[in-house]
């Protein structure tokens, strides 16, 4: 429910995007891998926060910045960005380039999809060939009854 930040000098705030209930059933790993996090976090006798250092403190988002984040983009040749924007798009182009629905997409991020579809357009899969739209068409015209000649052409009725 509330979120420390460096910019803020690690005072707790309400995140921008505000509350929200996701459904992660489908998601086992995010599971497991929250689970992991809880049973370390316990060791330390606290349980104030998920992420936490070997002492229970929360990580500092300023030192992962510099010692982890950083230091990787460049090993990786990318350019220097903000370390939320660059996990938030790094986890936007995946779950669109994997296939996932840019809906889900936009309500698992807090955002419009609008904005999924102005600025990550690019990584949904090239699917745009029009089979899927003749495949709909031609199970549709297989139930519709069979037609005489001059029913399909209405010229030829004089209609």
């Amino acid at each position: 429910k509330q979120a420390s930040s460096p910019k803020k000098g690690g005072s707790l705030w309400r995140p921008k995007t505000g509350e929200r209930v996701l459904d992660c059933r489908k998601l086992p790993a995010i599971f497991q891998v929250l689970e992991r996090r809880r049973r370390a976090s316990l060791k330390t006798g606290r349980r104030d926060y998920v992420f936490t250092d070997s002492l229970g403190k929360t990580l500092s988002q300023d030192w992962l910045h510099k010692r982890v984040f950083k230091p990787t983009l460049r090993k990786l040749g990318i350019a220097h960005r903000g370390q939320n924007d660059g996990m938030r798009d790094t986890f936007i182009t995946l779950s669109l380039s994997a296939g996932e629905d840019p809906g889900w997409v936009a309500k698992f991020c807090g955002t419009s999809e609008r904005m999924i579809w102005e600025h990550y357009r690019a990584y949904l899969p090239d699917q745009a060939d029009g089979s899927r739209v003749s495949a709909a068409l031609l199970s549709v015209t297989r139930l519709l009854p069979e037609t005489t000649e001059n029913e399909d052409n209405p010229a030829k009725t004089g209609t």
